[in-house]
């Protein structure tokens, strides 16, 4: 049995394409493992809210200044944490936009990458804690671009994902690129 996150970021629903894929994934995937358990957070139509000071105040804080203030701020963020912590599998559905992810997975990064529950260690050198983990990656966009901007955002998309992850101790991350003329590239 195998645990999977399933992470929607696209504010399109019914017009996703990248929703869509996920979920002929999703779908194959507990075809082929009727065990496996599915864990799905839609933060497209669920947005996340930003980080504020506050937040930002409570998550530098250590465990013995915690307070009451302190839990309430971190609560969305444990949790999105703790997804990551039981999941073995993580899937990530995206449109490329602006040659980078939707504002709704920033959100959702800067959430989870936290010192001492993702990644430990000093700044010149961490170690991520998510270990054994493998992330998949369904992007799509719009064929939009011409060509030559087109391979330039899907190299700025996936260098700073695998950047971000990879710091937090994934490094089993492979991507499929969909685009709307109806090209899939598969890429390692």
């Amino acid at each position: 049995m195998t645990n999977l996150l399933q992470i929607d970021t696209s504010t399109r629903t019914d017009r996703s394409n990248s929703r869509l894929l996920a979920k002929e994934f999703v779908e194959q995937w507990i075809a082929s493992d009727p065990e496996s358990v599915v864990t799905y957070r839609d933060i497209g139509q669920f947005p996340i809210p930003h980080v504020t000071e506050k937040w930002l105040d409570a998550a530098e804080s250590s465990q013995v200044e915690s307070n009451i203030d302190s839990v309430s701020e971190l609560f969305l963020s444990n949790e999105l944490v703790d997804e990551l912590l039981v999941n073995d599998r993580y899937l990530i559905s995206a449109p490329i936009l602006n040659f980078t992810i939707p504002s709704t997975l920033k959100t959702y990064i800067d959430l989870i990458v936290r010192n001492g529950l993702t990644v430990e260690g000093t700044k010149h050198n961490p170690q991520g804690l998510l270990h054994n983990k493998k992330l998949l990656v369904i992007a799509t966009q719009r064929n939009n671009y011409p060509h030559y901007n087109q391979d330039e955002a899907v190299k700025y998309f996936e260098s700073y994902l695998r950047h971000i992850f990879k710091y937090i101790g994934v490094t089993d991350i492979n991507f499929i690129y969909a685009c709307d003329r109806g090209e899939t590239n598969i890429a390692k």
